[in-house]
């Protein structure tokens, strides 16, 4: 009988979608397709360069992972130059280090492996974006936006560069853009498991780099924003994230923290001993400036240097999400310049859009530009909390790409045509830009 329903169901005539035009077709898999170019290019950069090209510390951190491999325990806080940070991502990596020596593997072939590793776990941010962008841009007419977001955030450069970096920003940027994942469909639709997820990837976050702690004020702000919830509710699931984290890095963070006198030494046990020559101004204006016409003038970064502009926040910090602090030299300055114009372009646009949304639907991707500007806050609070311009650097807020890419190319709201074709021409030269750079280094 149940064959004989099953064969009649399918004899019945079905209504079928239209068939897509070809154009349409051809955006349906460019999210795919950029994704893909995004990874290829990881993997390539990873092939050609060594983990201590454009590298932050890497024989420091490398130090962590061998007394962890040694000694099999956590080394003095104040005993090397990177013994301070949580312990999470080193004792993984002391791991790798102590089955690749029992296999019979070199170091050096142990320590590739742990730059493969960056590289796959900088693809899994990757597809952590393209997830995002599915939630951001549903449909058949936001697959333009949806292109163009995963095609910029993938070939920025400073991510880029954390493909074959052995430190923890790799793993805590992945964690990072996995919990806003968890709180975007939690935004969507909420539940108890996403609360947990999010809850346990925090406390991994914090295990892992002490930034990560940012993830708990963002979801904070969406949760007591969030309709359809009772107050009740929300500070249930507050009570619960707090127990959960605890449960998770409490053993770690609370010692620490006693350990420590004040709040500058439990986040940057180092800082005492950088060089006083690094040290720049730290007034307003030095927090405050940005001029465009300077940032073209003089592309890169250089954190000895002042000729480089290094003591404004806000400059040194545009310009580390491509080049960090590193020069690159004359012969990619042309380059660097019409990455950094184009930017400058969308930068603006995600800020118009950004103003014309929240002034229509505050609540419209609160998530994403709540982020945005928590994330930025707290890197400037650092930059004034320490007085080094490596302390206001992009690889530190890496999660911002996430609202700031999302509002370059979001359409929901009436914006001028000629508007939304400048965004779309400068998020174009930037992709194309950014290709020609990174294959060029």
């Amino acid at each position: 009988m149940f064959p004989l329903l099953t064969t009649a169901r399918q004899t019945e005539p079905r209504e079928l979608a239209p068939p897509l035009p070809t154009s349409e077709k051809l955006f349906v898999r460019m999210p795919w397709a950029l994704f893909a170019l995004g990874v290829m290019i990881r993997v390539w950069y990873c092939f050609t360069h060594d983990y201590l090209d454009f590298g932050h510390d890497a024989h420091a951190h490398i130090e962590h992972v061998n007394y962890v491999a040694q000694h099999g325990y956590m080394p003095p806080p104040d005993g090397g130059w990177e013994f301070y940070q949580p312990p999470a991502y080193y004792w993984l990596s002391a791991l790798v280090l102590n089955a690749g020596s029992w296999l019979g593997w070199t170091q050096t072939s142990c320590l590739r492996l742990l730059q493969w590793g960056s590289c796959v776990s900088t693809s899994a941010v990757l597809a952590c974006v393209l997830y995002v962008s599915a939630i951001v841009f549903p449909g058949r007419r936001s697959l333009r936006s949806r292109s163009l977001f995963v095609g910029m955030v993938a070939v920025i450069p400073g991510m880029v560069f954390l493909s074959s970096q052995i430190n923890n920003d790799v793993p805590a940027q992945l964690i990072f853009f996995l919990g806003m994942c968890v709180l975007l469909k939690w935004w969507q639709r909420p539940s108890w498991l996403q609360v947990i997820a999010f809850a346990i990837l925090s406390g991994l976050g914090i295990l892992t780099k002490t930034n990560c702690v940012l993830m708990l004020p963002i979801a904070l702000v969406a949760l007591f924003c969030r309709l359809g919830v009772t107050l009740r509710v929300k500070t249930g699931v507050a009570c619960l994230t707090a127990a959960i984290v605890l449960c998770v890095s409490g053993w770690f963070v609370l010692p620490r923290a006693l350990e420590k006198s004040n709040v500058k030494d439990y986040v940057v046990s180092n800082y005492t001993r950088i060089p006083a020559s690094m040290v720049v101004k730290n007034d307003v204006a030095s927090l405050l400036t940005f001029d465009p016409t300077q940032v073209m003038r003089v592309p890169y970064n250089d954190s000895w240097k002042d000729a480089s502009r290094r003591r404004f926040a806000p400059e040194y910090l545009f310009k580390s999400a491509f080049f960090g602090e590193f020069d690159f030299g004359e012969r990619e300055k042309v380059c660097a310049r019409i990455i950094l114009l184009s930017s400058m372009v969308l930068v603006f646009a995600a800020v118009c859009n950004a103003i014309v949304t929240v002034t229509n639907s505050w609540r419209t991707l609160l998530p994403l530009w709540s982020s945005a500007l928590i994330l930025y806050a707290a890197l400037i609070a650092n930059r004034s909390l320490y007085p080094y311009a490596v302390c206001g650097d992009f690889r530190f807020i890496t999660p911002i790409v996430l609202g700031c890419g999302a509002f370059m190319v979001f359409e929901q709201f009436a914006m001028p045509s000629w508007f939304k074709q400048i965004t779309r021409v400068c998020s174009i030269v930037f992709i194309l830009s950014c290709v020609w750079f990174l294959v060029s280094i």
